[in-house]
C-alpha cells in the first residue's frame, strides 16, 4: 500500500522540476497537505531519483530511435554514393568512415575494461576469502595442502 497520495508525489515532482530543495519540498508539502503524514526529507530525495532515472531511460530511448534513423540516412546515403560516385564528397565519406571505426575501436576497449572489471572483481573477492583464514589455514594452502 502506498503511504502518500500520488498528488503529494506529483507536487514534489513538480517542486523538484522547479529547481526547489528536498528541504524546501518538505515544507511545502506540510503547508499543501497540513492534514496528512508528510514524507521525509529521504523519501522526496527518493522520489527524485525515481523521476530521474525515468527521465533518463526516455533519453535513453530517443536517443536511440534518432542513431538508428541517422544510421538508415548513412546508409543511403552511402547507397547513393556508390552509384553516383562523382558526386560523392571525400570529405563526407572519410568523416563518417573513421566514426564507425572509432565505433568499433570503443566497443573493443569497452569490451576489454569489462573483463579487467570483472577480473579486478575476481581478484578482490579472493583476497577477501584469504583474509577469513586464520594463519595456520594460510600455511596450510602456502604448502599445498587442502583447507577444508
Amino acid at each position: 500500500m502506498q503511504r502518500f497520495s500520488n498528488e503529494m508525489i506529483a507536487q514534489s515532482n513538480a517542486m523538484e522540476a522547479e529547481g526547489i530543495s528536498s528541504r524546501r519540498t518538505v515544507e511545502r508539502l506540510k503547508a499543501l497537505f497540513p492534514d496528512e503524514t508528510i514524507p521525509s526529507n529521504v523519501s522526496v530525495a527518493d522520489w527524485r531519483r525515481g523521476l530521474h532515472a525515468s527521465l533518463h531511460e526516455e533519453l535513453e530511448d530517443s536517443e536511440l530511435a534518432i542513431a538508428r534513423r541517422a544510421d538508415e540516412l548513412v546508409v543511403q546515403k552511402l547507397d547513393y554514393c556508390e552509384g553516383n560516385i562523382d558526386k560523392a564528397r571525400l570529405g563526407e565519406l572519410t568523416l563518417t568512415a573513421g566514426i564507425y571505426r572509432d565505433k568499433g575501436f570503443k566497443r573493443q576497449d569497452l569490451k576489454v575494461k569489462a573483463k579487467q572489471t570483472e577480473a579486478g572483481q575476481a581478484l578482490a573477492d579472493a583476497i577477501a576469502r584469504l583474509a577469513d583464514l586464520s594463519i595456520p589455514q594460510l600455511e596450510d594452502i602456502i604448502e599445498g595442502e587442502v583447507v577444508g
